[in-house]
C-alpha cells in the first residue's frame, strides 16, 4: 500500500487476519515532513495482540512512526504475537432413537486455547452414557472453533430366573430409558405364577435379576365320567 506521507494512515487496512506479516510501504509526494512527525496507530487481528511496529521483518528496530525531516520510501512491519481465544465444547446424548441432536446439546462449555494449537476438551461423565472418540481440532482466531463429543446410551439388561419353573424368553435389552417389553411368564406344573421379585422396572434404568414368585396349588381335582 502507498501513500504521501501527508495522508492519514486507514487502520482499516490493517484488518487483514490471514497474514503473518503485514507490511506498509510510504512514499514521498514530493514534499518534506519537516515539521510533523506522523505516528502509526496500532494494528488489529482477530485472535491475535499487536506488538508494535518495525522498520525491519526480523523485528529488531520498534518504531512508531516517521521522524521529521523524513524523505523517501519507508516500509514499515506490524509484529504480531498469537492469543488467547476461545472455543466451544459441545456435549450431545444420544437419544432413546439412536439419533444426536447436535444444534441442541445437553451440555456446553466455553474453553479458551491459544490461536493455531490444537483444542484439548474432555468428556464429562454422564451416568449410562459413554463418551465415543474425541477430534480435536485447531483453534480458529475468531472463536468459531466448535468440538462435539457424542456419548452413547448404555446397553442394559433384564435377566429373568424362573425358579424352578420354566422359561422360553431370553433376558431382555434395551437402550437406557427405554421402555421395556412385557415381562414374560413362566410355567410351573402344580404352582401359580405369583409375579417377579423385584417388581420389573418399565423402563431400562439399569441391569437387574428377577426371580418368579410360586404358590403351590392346593387340593385335588376329581372328574367324573357319567356316561
Amino acid at each position: 500500500y502507498t501513500l504521501s506521507l501527508h495522508d492519514a494512515l486507514p487502520i482499516s487496512y490493517l484488518k487483514c487476519g490471514q497474514y503473518s506479516l503485514i507490511h506498509w510501504s510510504i512514499t514521498d509526494d514530493g514534499a518534506i515532513c519537516n515539521t510533523a512527525s506522523p505516528s502509526f496507530a496500532a494494528a488489529t487481528r482477530t485472535g491475535y495482540e499487536f506488538a508494535g511496529w518495525y522498520t525491519d521483518a526480523a523485528f529488531t528496530t520498534p518504531t512508531t512512526g516517521i521522524p521529521a525531516g523524513s524523505t523517501g520510501a519507508v516500509t514499515v512491519y506490524a509484529k504480531w504475537t498469537v492469543a488467547q481465544v476461545s472455543y466451544t465444547v459441545k456435549h450431545v446424548k444420544q437419544s432413546v432413537a439412536g439419533a444426536y441432536d447436535v444444534a441442541t446439546p445437553d451440555d456446553t462449555d466455553v474453553l479458551s486455547g491459544t490461536t493455531g494449537t490444537q483444542t484439548y476438551a474432555t468428556a464429562r461423565t454422564y451416568p449410562h452414557f459413554t463418551a465415543q472418540s474425541i477430534t480435536q481440532t485447531e483453534i480458529a482466531a475468531d472463536c468459531s472453533t466448535v468440538v462435539v463429543i457424542q456419548y452413547t446410551r448404555d446397553i442394559l439388561t433384564l435377566t429373568f430366573d424362573p425358579n424352578g419353573g420354566t422359561l422360553a424368553t431370553t433376558p431382555l435389552s434395551g437402550k437406557y430409558e427405554a421402555n421395556v417389553p412385557s415381562a414374560p411368564t413362566p410355567t410351573r406344573a402344580g404352582y401359580a405364577f405369583n409375579g417377579w421379585t423385584p417388581e420389573v422396572q418399565t423402563t431400562f434404568i439399569r441391569d437387574e435379576t428377577y426371580t418368579a414368585q410360586w404358590s403351590a396349588v392346593s387340593g385335588i381335582t376329581v372328574t367324573i365320567d357319567a356316561a
